[in-house]
């Protein structure tokens, strides 16, 4: 009988939110024979009425999977936070297990989410230079020239895998990740997508409290190990928390990171280096974002004219 990855669904007081997400899981053919863990958090010193009300009706939902000899339901008294509940969770299953499949319960997954997870855990080894599965891909117009799957020194957390081997290799420590990251410019600016991303200020900001988030510490953490992030050519996660439910999303950023519809199929190959186009696919898009091919060259071409061109003076020369 094949054995799937444990799945941990991460939820907190977003009841239509997790009852989606379930349902897109559910749509997985592999969802009935995955192991499931629930990890629900509690309420937050400030909870209010209303919000205590929406975390318990986060959990009826969650129970009524109750049926399901694959369930685990654990309910926290006290509130985590996002970053310590999924560092906690994804610990404790893997002391289990070696491998598991991530899910927080701002998103909706394609029908062939678990599949593509399975695939590519069962097909690299934990000792290969593929450090985790990430699921989500920018939506650009240069999508087309993406190979089927391609690998990347860029970790994304919105539905993500990994070996138990890849988790105890995270660097947890701020202070000293940070340090290693900055003590060479070239390798802060290859991590920050050559700038145009700002990955390094989010770890500067869990170091000097204004921020506790986790999924920095384990990109990082690939990054300057040398190895690589498997993405699909078509997003297979839908962010729904852009609309200020959440922790780290707000709804300013909603249109920039929204994907079109989900593919009919995954990809099936195993690449075994970074992707060179699939480097220029992400750079260009926080860069540029959106934009089309034409537009983002446009705006290249003016900068180098501008560059070339050197300062303008405010008046005429006499």
């Amino acid at each position: 009988m094949k054995t799937y990855a444990p799945i941990a669904l991460f939820v907190f007081d977003r009841p239509l939110k997790t009852k989606r997400v379930l349902e897109s899981l559910a749509r997985n053919q592999e969802f009935s024979s995955s192991p499931l863990f629930v990890f629900c958090d509690g309420p937050t010193k400030t909870s209010d009425q209303e919000q205590k009300l929406r975390i318990e009706q986060v959990r009826a939902i969650a129970q009524a999977l109750s049926d399901s000899p694959q369930l685990t339901l654990q309910r926290r008294d006290a509130n985590l936070g996002l970053a310590a509940s999924i560092r906690q969770g994804v610990s404790q299953i893997l002391e289990s297990h070696d491998r598991v499949i991530v899910v927080e319960d701002d998103l909706e997954v394609s029908s062939h989410f678990l599949a593509h997870h399975n695939y590519y855990l069962d097909h690299y080894p934990p000792t290969s230079n593929v450090a985790a599965i990430s699921s989500y891909l920018p939506e650009r117009s240069l999508r087309r020239l993406l190979p089927g799957a391609f690998l990347a020194r860029h970790f994304n957390c919105w539905g993500w895998s990994c070996w138990k081997s890849t988790w105890e290799q995270v660097n947890w420590d701020a202070e000293s990740l940070y340090a290693e990251l900055t003590s060479d410019p070239d390798v802060q600016k290859a991590f920050d997508l050559g700038g145009y991303a700002d990955f390094s200020s989010h770890l500067e900001a869990n170091l000097n409290g204004t921020k506790e988030t986790w999924a920095v510490f384990m990109a990082a953490s690939i990054f300057l190990s040398g190895r690589l992030c498997l993405f699909p050519n078509r997003s297979l996660v839908r962010n729904l928390g852009f609309d200020d439910s959440g922790e780290n999303c707000t709804s300013s950023a909603n249109q920039l990171y929204q994907v079109g519809e989900f593919p009919d199929t995954y990809p099936r190959r195993l690449p075994c280096r970074e992707s060179l186009v699939g480097k220029w696919y992400l750079t260009l898009f926080y860069r540029f974002g959106q934009v089309s091919l034409v537009s983002a060259i446009s705006s290249i071409i003016r900068g180098r004219v501008r560059a070339l061109s050197g300062p303008r003076n405010a008046t005429s020369p006499s």
